[in-house]
């Protein structure tokens, strides 16, 4: 997917397109673990 955004951006001269498609998808991952994960590990109770 990376190789087709930075083609995808060069042929339009923007040769950037794979860090920005790069930074979008690890944004996104982020907002998965911030909104799904955190407010599970809050709640669980404690072991131990």
């Amino acid at each position: 997917m990376l190789s087709q955004a930075l083609a995808f951006g060069a042929e339009r001269g923007f040769p950037a397109g794979n860090f920005i498609f790069a930074a979008a998808l690890a944004l996104a991952a982020l907002l998965i673990v911030v909104l799904r994960v955190v407010p599970r590990v809050r709640t669980a109770p404690a072991t131990g």
